[in-house]
């Protein structure tokens, strides 16, 4: 599993559900703080300055991009960095807590099923991924959001979804149907990738052998022609003798 090894979103000191004008409006209030132009003379300030300025172009040009922020956020919220308070806290909370929290979440699940049928696929997931950050033990909440990134054509996270609501209940038919449509398009590539693969033996073979027919016809052509004048020649030659 590739590992997050920055909070992209504290480099830029952004919240995890900043909007992409939040985002672009944080990077460029440090990227003029941090221009290495600002610190000429100051040689240690000025390596520095450029060490930020590097993080923040990169956390910037990952989270700006919609396909590659999706990628981060579900990394970081596999291993536990979507919201750092809530592994240590959730022990602590009393029931009245994971009540709140469930509310919530269901609230989040609710806006998303809306935007899902709206076909705001990326409004869907964003509160998707809320829902389940707040109550990560419902297996619709997963399966919705594994529907979603389906129809982005996101199909790793959608597997992986589809393989945390089945953990949670394997009988989940939204998760099991979508489990063996994706099962169904690996194959469905794996067999066009095979039949593309040996359609293209077939014609670099049909290219050699027309080849080699042509090539032969020719010499057959030449060898007809070469005896028919041969014996037109000798047909001459035994009237010339007469």
């Amino acid at each position: 599993m590739e590992v997050v090894e920055e909070d992209l979103y504290a480099i830029l000191g952004v919240d995890p559900e900043a909007t992409d004008a939040q985002i672009r409006k944080a990077y460029k209030k440090l990227a003029v703080e941090l221009h290495p132009d600002r610190y000429v003379g100051r040689p240690a300030e000025q390596e520095e300055a450029q060490k930020r300025f590097s993080q923040v172009s990169h956390a910037y040009n990952v989270l700006k991009d919609a396909e590659q922020r999706n990628e981060y956020d579900f990394m970081r919220r596999l291993q536990g960095g979507a919201s750092e308070d809530v592994p240590s806290a959730e022990p602590a909370l009393d029931d009245e807590a994971k009540r709140l929290r469930r509310e919530r979440g269901e609230r989040y699940f609710k806006q998303g099923m809306n935007r899902q049928m709206d076909r705001d696929f990326k409004g869907a997931i964003d509160s998707f991924k809320e829902a389940i950050r707040l109550d990560p033990s419902v297996a619709q909440w997963h399966s919705m959001l594994a529907v979603c990134y389906h129809k982005q054509g996101w199909s790793s996270y959608a597997k992986a979804e589809v393989d945390a609501a089945l953990k949670l209940d394997p009988r989940d038919a939204l998760a099991v149907k979508l489990r063996n449509t994706l099962r169904e398009q690996a194959r469905a590539t794996r067999e066009l990738e095979a039949k593309e693969a040996k359609k293209g033996k077939k014609k670099k073979k049909g290219k050699a052998t027309a080849k080699t027919r042509a090539a032969t016809g020719q010499v057959a052509f030449k060898k007809k022609r070469t005896s028919f004048l041969q014996n037109l020649l000798s047909m001459f030659r035994r009237k010339s003798d007469d």
